[in-house]
Formats: structure tokens, sequence, C-alpha cells
């Protein structure tokens, strides 16, 4: 195989462009018009009072997700299309077309699981124990919970409409400030005006003095916009504020566990446990200091290298790679890294106007995912393909499940990622010189703790925000300044040195416009360190694992792993996790 570009045709059966766009129409339509039609006396409720009739809805509507959902086939196509050409102007108009199609599809089709999430409360246990239902049962069991804090149709779609006024346009003017601002930064061509993207970039340049000029020009870019963005947060938090008082939400938190099917009890064990467990970050950057023979990091030096990895591979030779480390693991996984290969499933190598960065992108079941690359034959590029493989492993299993449990919540969307890329990175190690493993060792370390402690403190930081604003009823700058230095300064202890200007640095942290989606990251690659440790103390375990990527969102995690014997509401599972970085951190003293 030597055609290392994407083969999309696969996607579409027919090029016709209004062709296509007229069956994602007729798609919907025709389950609207069937289970939404206006009657003398309303609209079609028998579904709501007939388990046997809601079967059938649920059937087409999922025959409907599987057909690619409101996107359809053309959505995911010209989403991958614009991906390897962003300049194209042909294909970004059509790409908007479909977007406003599908944007009204989804308008138009969501009255179906409102309608569902409002059968009669006596009625509810009846349909959750009727057999016809049994494979929807757990997302039926969802919309029952979410249906507490639903308002009506009405006020939803109100709801709907005014965030993008008292919410999105707020963030989007920061986000769209910030990235718009640029300095006169010092670089090894000298001074040239460099944007902000850039100038975060350079925060991690070996060169003390361009790092240096780097941090500079953040300080005066915060400075310049913190009352914008002192305005921009609070409006942030008094939506959320409004928002989870009309549903009823006691805690600011509470909105995020739902959608993302956790049980509050085991995001409170994984935050209690990684806040107990700071010393380890602590000791972390302690030695980085020394490694970099400094008495301490400033805050903007903490992700700076400790040095080069300079050995390079080719693409085949990655593939290599993977395919052993795989096939270890289990030879299922090695035959879903060909099937990617031979389907032509992967575009490895930058070029002009592709998308940057690497990504694994699905839309249903029935299309398989596809996985884009920037390779360039450092070791990075090898641990980011082991990355997207795992998330491509994932979708690959999951799809034995209906399209209704057919995807992950956020809570373990990157556990098969990290869990790939780990074991990748251990054969890796053992096949480099003493040198060069402590530099993997180390870079492996940091984006570990940036992945764990760092959400963590952040999560720590939303709650402080919240709380405060809930009993102050605005923050200035200076208080939300402070609350950020508390949090920080608890991961990263006194080896890393807070400086004048860094409280404003809160307002590059975009994740934290996202309600709480940051414990993610920490419960993702924790999980994955615990059930790395339980498949090298036991290979047979593998079988667990695979049985968990097979799941889907069939049921919660907490209860996937319960019928794997593991209890991830108790803290000793986070502790297994936790004390493999521990075991890391031995092996670099």
């Amino acid at each position: 195989m030597n055609n290392y570009t994407w083969n999309l045709e696969q996607i579409l059966k027919t090029k016709d462009f209004n062709k296509n766009l007229k069956i994602l129409e007729t798609k919907a339509n025709k389950f609207i018009k069937k289970w939404n039609p206006k009657l003398d006396n309303g609209y079609r409720d028998d579904y709501l009072k007939d388990p046997k009739i809601l079967k059938v809805a649920l059937d087409e509507y999922e025959q409907w997700l599987t057909s690619g959902g409101s996107f359809g086939d053309i959505g995911y196509y010209y989403s991958l299309s614009t991906s390897l050409d962003q300049n194209n102007s042909e294909l970004k108009a059509k790409f908007n077309k479909i977007y406003k199609v599908a944007l009204k599809i989804d308008n138009d089709i969501s009255f179906f699981l409102h309608k569902v999430s409002k059968i009669d409360k006596k009625l509810q246990s009846i349909f959750l124990k009727d057999k016809t239902l049994s494979e929807y049962k757990h997302l039926l069991e969802n919309i029952f919970k979410e249906s507490r804090y639903l308002l009506s149709e009405d006020e939803e779609k109100i709801l709907n409409i005014s965030s993008k006024t008292s919410y999105s346009n707020w963030v989007d003017l920061t986000q769209s400030l910030l990235s718009k601002s640029q300095r006169p930064l010092l670089t090894e061509k000298g001074v040239i005006i460099e944007n902000y993207s850039g100038i975060v970039n350079k925060l991690d340049d070996s060169n003390r003095k361009y790092r240096e000029s780097a941090r500079d020009c953040l300080n005066d870019i915060y400075e310049s916009l913190i009352d914008v963005g002192e305005h921009e947060i609070n409006s942030v938090l008094e939506y959320k504020q409004l928002s989870d008082n009309l549903r009823g939400f006691k805690r600011s938190d509470e909105s995020r566990h739902l959608s993302d099917d956790i049980d509050t009890n085991v995001v409170d064990s994984l935050i209690e446990s990684v806040t107990k467990n700071f010393d380890i970050s602590k000791k972390y950057y302690e030695l980085k200091a020394s490694e970099l023979n400094l008495k301490y990091l400033r805050y903007f030096e903490r992700n700076i290298k400790t040095g080069t990895l300079d050995t390079k591979y080719t693409i085949e030779e990655t593939y290599e790679i993977l395919r052993n480390v795989f096939n270890k693991l289990s030879p299922k996984y090695k035959e879903i890294l060909n099937s990617f290969i031979r389907e032509e499933r992967i575009d490895v190598y930058p070029k002009k106007d592709k998308a940057s960065g690497a990504f694994c992108s699905y839309n249903s079941k029935k299309n398989k995912p596809f996985i884009l690359l920037n390779f360039e034959g450092k070791i990075r590029d090898i641990t980011t393909l082991a990355h997207e493989m795992g998330h491509g492993i994932h979708f690959t299993l999951m799809s034995k499940q209906n399209s209704l449990n057919y995807g992950a919540p956020m809570s373990t969307a990157e556990v098969a990622s990290t869990f790939f890329e780990d074991f990748v990175i251990e054969h890796l190690s053992n096949n480099l010189d003493i040198a060069d493993k402590k530099v993997l060792m180390f870079e492996r370390v940091n984006d570990v703790i940036a992945t764990i402690q760092r959400q963590v403190s952040f999560y720590n930081f939303e709650i402080d925000l919240h709380n405060s604003f809930k009993e102050l009823g605005y923050l200035s700058q200076k208080q939300i300044g402070e609350i950020f230095i508390k949090n920080i300064k608890a991961y990263l202890g006194d080896s890393v040195v807070i400086e004048e200007g860094n409280e404003n640095w809160w307002m590059g942290i975009t994740h934290i416009r996202n309600y709480f989606y940051v414990y993610s990251y920490a419960s993702g690659l924790l999980i994955s360190k615990a059930l790395q440790s339980y498949v090298r103390a036991d290979p047979n375990f593998i079988n667990d694992v695979t049985k968990f990527f097979e799941s889907g969102s069939s049921l919660s995690p907490k209860d996937i792993f319960n019928k794997l014997g593991i209890n991830i509401s108790d803290n000793k599972f986070w502790l297994d996790g936790l004390n493999l970085i521990r075991e890391d951190i031995k092996l670099l003293e």
C-alpha cells in the first residue's frame, strides 16, 4: 500500500450535490411527517402511551441516525473534504449549505426525544420494564432523568435562542479578540509581528529570551483585554446560574454530569482523589527544574522540553510498530489498524491548505471513521497515530451497538486513545538509549500532569468561580485572578513561580467557558491508566477492555465498569491510576 491520502469516494454513492441534499431532507421529513403530524385533536401521541408503538418509532429514529442523521453521507463527505482543502471556497460554500439544512432538520426533529421525555411519570416504569424496549432501556433512563430538568418546548426554544446573545456571543467576542491580537515578538529571525497562537507556541522555546518575549507579549495582550474578559466571564456565569435556577439544578456542575451520563459521586471521587494527591505534580516540577539546572520554573516555562528526540521513522515503520504493539494486546486491534490502511482511511502527510494537527472523525455506524495526520516521522507523530487509532478502534468496536447507543460520553471518550498511546510509548521507550528514554519520559509525564492535575485544578477553579458568583453577584478581575492563582498554585507547588501578570492568564483557558468539561480529560486518562495496570497484571484482562470499547453508551460508565468488577465511585480506583504516575516519577528520580 503506497497511497497515503483518504479515499472519500466510498462515502457518497453519487456526486450530485443537490440530489444528495434532497436525500438528506427527504429522510428526515419522512420521519417527521409520520410521527409528528397535525391531527384534529393536536399532534400524534400514541407512541407516548404504548411501548410497542414507541419501539417502532425508536427503530425508525435509529435507522435515520444510522443513515447519517441530520448531516448524512453528504455532510460527512464535505466535512472531511474541507479539512483537506481549507481554503477551497467552493467546498466551504457547499458545506455551509449542508450545515443550514442540517440545523433546520435538527430543530424540526427535536420534537421526538422531547416528547418521549414527557411520557407520563406513571407510565415511565412500565416502559422501562417492557422487554420490547430492552435495547433502548438506558437511553430511556437518561431521557426520563433529564426530563426533570426540561422546560416546555417553547421555553427550551427561547433558551436556545437567547444562549447566543447571553453566552455564545460573549465567548466568541473574547476568542476573536485574542486570536486577532498581534505583538512584536523576539525570535531567531529577529523581531517579527506575531499573532496570538504563534506567541503561545513560542512559550515552549528552548531559548530563554524568546520564551520571555512570548510571556511579555501575552501579559500585554491579556492586560489590554482584561476589562472585556471580566464582563464576558460574569455574563457566562450569570447565564449558567439563571439556566440552572430555571431547570432546578442545585449544583453548578450537575447539568454537566447529567449530560455526560456520569454520577456526580463518581466525579466527586475523581476530583477529590486527584486534588489530595497534588504532591505528584509538585514532585514532577521539582524534578524538571533540577533536570534543567534551574532553581525553579516560571509559570510560562512549565512545558519546556528537557531535551530533543531526533530519531526519525517512516510511515511504514510506524505502521509496523503499531501492528506489533496492537497484536500483542489483541489480534483484533491489529486487524482494525490494517483495515484503516487497506481502505485508505488515513491521510498521512502535511500539505498546503490541509488542516493542522490530527483527529479521528466519525458520523454514524454506517460510515467508517477516518484519521487525519500531519506525519513528519517524529516520535510524537507515532504516538499521535496511536492516540487517533485508539479512537478508531473504539468507534469500530462500538459499531455493534444500535445507533442510539453508538458513541461514548465525555467521561470515557479519551480512554481508548490514551490506552493505546501509552502502550506504544512503552514499546518505543524500550528501544531508546537511556538519555532519549529520559527525554521521552519527561515529555510523557508532562502531558499526563497537564491532562490530569492541571485540568482538575481548572475544575476546582470553575467551582470556586460559580460559587463566588452566587455569593457575591459579580466578580471583579482582581477577584477572578485571585481565585485562578489559588487553584493553579495548589497543583504546581513551590518549584513553579507565579509572576506578576499571571493572574490574567485564565483568559486563555477556553475550556472553562464550556462548563466543567475539563474533568473528562482527567477521568479518561486515569481510567486508561487503571486499565493498563490490570492488563499488565493479567494479559487476559484485555478481553474485558474490549467489552468496554464495544459497550458504547448502552450503559452508564459506572454500570459498564461494574459489570467488569470495577467500582469507579471508589477513590481506590482513581488511586490505581495515580500510582502509575508516581511510579514513572520515581523512575525519573
